[in-house]
């Protein structure tokens, strides 16, 4: 596909997307899609072709969509555009949930719906009216229920016993104080870490925090060591229900992330947290390459009692409800 990925590369087609950083790996074009870098396709070669959404209908779109405001910054024009245009539009709950990925079928029936409002279809379809758009067929969203039957990624049933072990493993495979270079390469790909990552800008900036590399990105390959990357959806629980493999995520007062990690365990004795820590703190540069260390650390603290000026932590789940 090395002629198509460069006809889409010279026409802006991926810009914004997730896939416009591997620019040097034509390889990662073969990975899934979510629904935002659809949205985000879709909308580039719409615009390009000269048929964008109106404003209006993008306002009106916006109003419908009831989780647009979790929706990453980069990503809420692109959806706007294609929920008012009738070609992606939401679940039954009002959801975009964006970070779900596309399959085959679906993806083709939304490229299908593009090509009715360029007249690209190749047959004799009345093209739909951009101020008016038929309404689309309601996707199907997976049911909680669903995905109690799931296993982890080696397998095994869902219990903390087989997480610890999945952990334990992991500590095995990269003891303490070895080198975390270049990041998570596949962290672009964890979708369900995403969910909960994407939430939240880090501190002292306006990035949102990272799936790949630092902290972040060592989150996620623990994350989908254990869960894989797909499959096992990310929500916010409360702190004291938190468990082995659970994602924390330090706030600072603002609410601004200021470190990213995977729980171990809960103390029984007194509201002390511990958790698998990895310390961003002790990176370096060796040319073009980051390298973190890893620090399979114990910390404290007292997430269900801060006092004024501590920071507090989120918590984020990817068991089955």
């Amino acid at each position: 596909f090395w002629a198509n990925y460069q006809a889409m590369m010279a026409n802006q087609a991926l810009n914004n997307t997730s896939f416009a950083d591997d620019t040097d790996n034509v390889q990662e074009m073969s990975r899934s899609i979510s629904r935002y870098d659809m949205a985000q396709l879709i909308t580039n070669i719409m615009t390009s072709q000269g048929f964008p959404a109106s404003s209006s209908d993008k306002s009106a779109a916006i109003a419908k969509i009831t989780d647009y405001n979790t929706i990453p910054s980069q990503y809420r024009d692109a959806v706007a555009n294609v929920y008012a245009l009738g070609i992606i539009t939401g679940y039954s709950d009002g959801s975009f949930s964006g970070e779900v990925t596309m399959n085959r079928g679906q993806a083709a029936v939304v490229i299908y719906r593009m090509m009715q409002y360029s007249g690209n279809s190749g047959g004799n379809i009345t093209n739909p009216d951009p101020e008016t758009p038929a309404e689309p067929e309601t996707p199907s969203k997976p049911s909680q229920p669903e995905q109690t039957g799931k296993t982890l990624a080696n397998g095994k049933p869902v219990t903390e016993a087989n997480i610890l072990e999945l952990l334990s493993e992991l500590q095995a495979k990269y003891p303490e104080h070895t080198s975390f270079v270049n990041g998570y390469r596949d962290g672009i790909k964890s979708y369900d870490v995403l969910k909960a990552t994407n939430q939240y800008k880090v501190t002292g900036s306006n990035l949102s925090a990272s799936t790949h590399s630092g902290c972040g990105g060592w989150a996620a390959l623990v994350s989908d060591y254990i869960f894989g990357q797909t499959g096992f959806p990310a929500r916010k629980i409360a702190t004291a229900d938190a468990r082995p493999g659970d994602i924390g995520i330090s706030l600072d007062g603002n609410g601004k992330a200021t470190h990213i990690f995977i729980i171990t365990s809960r103390a029984q004795h007194n509201d002390e947290c511990q958790w698998t820590e990895f310390d961003g703190t002790d990176s370096n540069t060796t040319g073009p390459n980051n390298t973190y260390e890893i620090v399979w650390d114990i910390g404290h603290c007292d997430w269900d009692n801060p006092q004024p000026g501590d920071y507090t932590v989120d918590v984020w789940t990817r068991y089955p409800n």
